[in-house]
């Protein structure tokens, strides 16, 4: 999980064998590197590093680097869904590695085979390429990829409805990662989707709740912010998955406070970028702090990261000895109680600083207690795959409202509420005459008042307009298609384009990407300069 680590060290391995013009190890890094770029979910990159691969073993005539090439390039095409290269790919690779002998190379052909197979549905076929790829591994002695490959069959086997099947293999794969000190957030993944289909929302909740406690700890170690995005997003489904569990759990049982943890996974989301941008500038920007403090926080940073490196190294090889391990946990221990004791000290006598250095996604008590003022009100959409949901949130009254729809329905609804005004904008646009602009708009303003309505009656049901009548302003925080609308323009009353009233003619209106901007606004940067 030390991604940023790993690209350095690629990176000075490319540059060293270019300067021992050594084109075989040049061309491993190249592949090596592109794997790692794909993790991260920079593929564009990591097609380009695998190209340069691939180029030089073919004209160096190398036929066990170039299997290791053509396989990274199948996982890449799959995952940007190019499904029938990919499969060219692996397919090239299984016939190349079974001629010369190497299993483990045939291993990750069946696993990429298996891979496009379950992004196509076909799922029973997939489970075969994976349970074949499993034997050769666990044959091998490859705890990494046979614990890959545990969690994959996990996601196969809950689509044949293998529930139990699925736990298993997740809960296999996750005691092999824990083995080996490596990321395990997929397979914890992979256990609570399980488990909630098995019902056990216990279990559920607190694997999802590692998995994505495990996200942000990889994402926060990142040092770039591209490659902190594009990781992130390939991390966005397990929040969403989580969201939508808790979501049915809160239909099945309400006023257990599924709603409210809803909300508060749907910030950690939805806030986390925001938040690590704030933290970074706190670090730059804010006067008062002894720069030796800073300093000594970021060496603390490093080290850690570099003991958790070597540490994980040496689990990962049964050569390493009991006491060596020992040693590098000791040592690791005593850097985080350094770094523990000095977070104390900074919060202690540096509390503001402190606050904009650890920014925490909001908590709907604090929202409510601490941030919102009366007479606001706060709106907030969560627009999923198969349905949406809204938060309405005052300083006394909180409530979930799980729209039917999701990602395709909103994008429907949207586009018919915005089709009127960009025919308006386009006639504008195109220099169109006062008067001519004016006969389209009177031509467009009926079916844009009958979109409007049937919108607003959509993401406003009447509890949630009973909820903000008293409020002045309205905080709204939007995602997918509704991040391309104007709340302003939504009719709440009546049909008739001469009599109808619009939201911003009884609220004013804000937006953010999250709650937690409006907390960090109001209280974090209310308190820059440290008191004396």
């Amino acid at each position: 999980g030390q991604y940023a680590d790993a690209l350095q060290s690629h990176e000075e391995s490319i540059a060293l064998a270019r300067q021992a013009s050594d084109p075989v190890t040049e061309a491993k890094s190249l592949n090596d590197i592109a794997n790692v770029q794909a993790e991260l979910g920079l593929y564009q990159a990591a097609l380009q590093s695998n190209g340069e691969a691939l180029e030089i073993q073919r004209k160096i005539g190398d036929p066990t680097r170039l299997t290791s090439s053509l396989t990274t390039r199948g996982f890449i095409e799959k995952d940007l869904a190019a499904y029938a290269e990919a499969e060219s790919y692996f397919r090239q690779a299984l016939a190349v590695s079974t001629q010369i002998g190497d299993q483990s190379e045939v291993g990750y052909c069946l696993i990429g085979l298996g891979a496009v197979q379950s992004a196509q549905g076909q799922y029973a076929a997939a489970l075969t390429s994976y349970q074949s790829a499993l034997a050769v591994f666990v044959k091998l002695g490859d705890r990494e990829d046979e614990a890959e490959l545990l969690w994959s069959s996990a996601s196969v086997q809950q689509q044949l409805h293998l529930y139990h099947d699925a736990l298993a293999s997740a809960q296999r794969s996750l005691a092999l990662l824990r083995t080996t000190g490596s990321p395990a957030w997929h397979s914890l993944t992979a256990a609570a989707e399980a488990e909630a289909l098995l019902d056990d929302p216990q279990h559920a909740l607190a694997d999802f709740d590692a998995a994505i406690t495990e996200i942000e700890q990889l994402r926060s170690a990142l040092p770039e912010a591209g490659s902190r995005t594009s990781f992130f997003v390939q991390a966005l489904v397990v929040y969403d998955a989580y969201i939508g569990y808790l979501l049915e759990l809160d239909r099945r049982f309400p006023g257990k406070g599924y709603d409210r943890k809803a909300f508060e996974v749907f910030e950690r989301r939805q806030a986390r970028t925001l938040l690590e941008e704030i933290s970074q500038s706190a670090a730059h920007g804010f006067s008062g702090v002894p720069r030796s403090v800073s300093d000594q926080a970021s060496i603390n940073t490093v080290e850690i990261a570099q003991l958790k490196t070597s540490l994980a190294q040496a689990r990962s090889t049964s050569q390493t000895s009991p006491a060596r391990i020992a040693s590098l946990e000791t040592e690791l221990g005593a850097v985080e109680r350094r770094r523990d004791a000095l977070d104390a000290r900074i919060r202690s006598r540096y509390p503001a600083y402190y606050t904009l250095q650890h920014p925490q996604p909001i908590i709907v008590s604090m929202l409510q207690q601490r941030v919102l003022r009366p007479g606001e009100a706060m709106l907030v959409y969560d627009v999923l795959q198969n349905r949406t949901a809204l938060w309405v949130i005052t300083p006394a009254s909180f409530r979930l409202f799980d729209l039917e729809g999701g990602a395709s329905d909103v994008q429907s609804k949207v586009g018919q509420f915005l089709s009127g005004t960009q025919s308006v904008q386009a006639a504008i646009d195109n220099g169109l005459s006062a008067a001519a602009v004016r006969r389209l708009t009177a031509q467009t303003l009926s079916p844009f008042v009958d979109a409007s309505s049937a919108l607003s009656t959509w993401l406003i049901p009447a509890d949630a307009r009973s909820m903000i009548a008293a409020s002045r302003s309205l905080y709204i925080v939007p995602t997918g298609a509704l991040y391309g609308m104007s709340f302003e323009a939504l009719a709440t009353q009546g049909t008739d384009a001469g009599s109808v009233r619009y939201l911003i003619e009884d609220h004013a209106i804000s937006y953010l990407s999250s709650a937690s901007l409006l907390a960090v606004l109001r209280t974090g940067l209310e308190k820059r300069r440290p008191s004396a």
